[in-house]
């Protein structure tokens, strides 16, 4: 993930319905302000649907997020010229993996079509974690997205949206938005898939709720191809794939 500093990208286009085409309904892109009360057109599931900011793609512009020369040194050490001894081709693996994710969300059906398709949604309260503690966690689990050829995405419903502040490279977009459920829910149900399978991390507000085992749960989710949608109900959740694999390990 790279700070963020661009300016949405949506525009509200009265009509949603009547825009058939993809060109049309991008016109909503185009960096304008705009009225919150009203919602932006998006092009989800090869439909113009109401969305909202969340929705729209982020403006992406190399070199935005270099402000301390972060993006430089990621690209010299993970870029196509890096050297074996650090990781040479990383930035073109997760530039594919950002292309095919926003392709599942674009065109009818995702491009593995859905018999293959698995879903990982990670809802996290981030209660008592600082901004710096987020990014790492979603590095993980990015990575395990790009490993496995699972679509993840997030939604931040406590005190800090890190998404607010952050996007992904190349202007990859992993938000989880009541439209985005409402696509994926309904590809779901009409292969068969009728609710999630729902991991709830321990609570720390000594309510005895959630799953004092949830990382065993979700690994098991994982391992599991039959379960093609998990969602991971976080609390302040160090969600970290690592110590999964360890988990795997033993």
């Amino acid at each position: 993930v790279a700070p963020s500093m661009a300016a949405p990208t949506c525009r509200p286009t009265p009509a949603c319905a009547t825009h058939s085409r993809p060109q049309r309904c991008a016109l909503s892109y185009e960096p304008v302000a705009f009225n919150t009360s009203r919602r932006p057109c998006v092009w989800l599931g090869g439909e113009c649907l109401p969305g909202q900011l969340d929705d729209c793609p982020e403006h992406w512009a190399p070199g935005l997020s270099d402000y301390y020369g972060e993006e430089t040194a990621f690209e010299r050490v993970c870029g196509p010229g890096a050297d074996k001894y650090h990781c040479p081709g990383y930035t073109l693996a997760l530039l594919q993996y950002a292309a095919r994710h926003a392709q599942a969300l674009r065109r009818r059906h995702p491009p593995e079509g859905m018999s293959h398709t698995r879903v990982l949604v990670i809802r996290d309260h981030w209660r008592n974690v600082g901004m710096g503690f987020m990014p790492g966690q979603i590095r993980d689990m990015v990575h395990l997205g790009m490993a496995t050829g699972m679509h993840v995405y997030f939604e931040n419903y406590g005190r800090y949206d890190w998404q607010r502040y952050f996007y992904g490279h190349g202007g990859a977009s992993f938000r989880w938005t009541p439209a985005r459920e409402r696509l994926w829910r309904r590809r779901f149900r009409s292969d068969g898939v009728k609710e999630p399978t729902v991991v709830e991390v321990k609570h720390e507000d000594n309510s005895g709720l959630g799953d004092d085992e949830w990382e065993a749960s979700l690994l098991s989710a994982l391992s599991n191809a039959s379960v093609r949608w998990i969602v991971l109900n976080g609390w302040a959740t160090t969600v970290s794939f690592q110590r999964v694999r360890r988990i795997r390990s033993r």
